[in-house]
């Protein structure tokens, strides 16, 4: 094994092991986006005067971003895994695999918690009354 292959599974661990947190916390955060659409509907059935709901625009916009998030982690990393292993014979076994799987793991690990934190944010602005529009006024405040 080459020194190139070690440097090339580091890397690519880095920024898979990111990419791949990233792609999955955009999907829960779409299934949040998701329920919280489902959950206004049922409100909404069940009483036609319902108080405290949040705009619809706000959740799909919210979810049409998260799955834009998604589709290019998804699309990143299905090319960066056949460019490696097309251009440097790059393949999951031995000993570069298991550098890959360590730095990977280690990158999502360190970035869980991030992915917490963004995970609570989408919740409390998907279910919780006027949390985003706060949020949105504030941002358009300060920029």
């Amino acid at each position: 094994m080459s020194i190139s292959l070690v440097v090339i599974a580091i890397c690519w661990g880095l920024l898979a092991g990111y990419l791949a947190l990233r792609g999955i916390d955009s999907l829960i955060g779409l299934l949040f986006c998701l329920h919280g659409i489902y959950q206004r509907r049922w409100k909404i059935l069940a009483d036609k005067n319902a108080t405290g709901l949040i705009r619809p625009g706000l959740i799909l916009k919210l979810a049409l971003r998260l799955s834009c998030y998604a589709l290019s982690c998804g699309f990143l990393l299905n090319t960066g895994d056949r460019f490696l292993q097309r251009e440097y014979h790059f393949y999951y076994a031995d000993m570069q695999g298991l550098i890959f799987a360590v730095v990977a793991s280690g990158m999502i690990l360190s970035r869980l918690l991030n992915s917490w934190r963004r995970m609570t944010l989408v919740w409390r602005m998907t279910h919780e009354f006027d949390f985003a529009e706060r949020r949105e006024r504030t941002r358009m405040l300060k920029g």
